[in-house]
């Protein structure tokens, strides 16, 4: 998400990166959220959980894991890359927003948005 106030702009996110890959990582049949997140300027509340630029965000379950995102993810040319093992899951409950990309990789289980 970007806010513009008083003449300045800002990208928000719970998790941030610019130009560094983010890999999220869930294991050993544990479920991993990201929710709740959110910034509010005024009364204009907005949940965003990552905001990502010139980079990748890497999403990787196994062994039974999920990893749930609850929250907006955005950002500015960065593409998202799902690998699982077929029996785990990812799961997106909001919006993505100006990926230039989302790629599902050795996935036997389900990515879901």
């Amino acid at each position: 998400m970007k806010i513009q106030e008083e003449q300045k702009q800002y990208s928000i996110g719970a998790i941030y990166s610019e130009n560094h890959n983010i890999r999220l990582v869930a294991d050993d049949g544990n479920v991993s959220k990201i929710s709740g997140n959110y910034t509010k300027v005024g009364d204009v509340v907005e949940n965003n959980a990552i905001y990502i630029k010139n980079a990748s965000l890497i999403f990787k379950t196994m062994n039974k894991s999920t990893i749930q995102v609850n929250d907006k993810i955005d950002g500015e040319s960065y593409n998202i890359f799902v690998t699982g093992d077929g029996e785990s899951n990812t799961i997106f409950n909001d919006n993505i927003s100006n990926a230039n990309s989302i790629v599902l990789q050795k996935m036997g289980g389900r990515a879901r948005t």
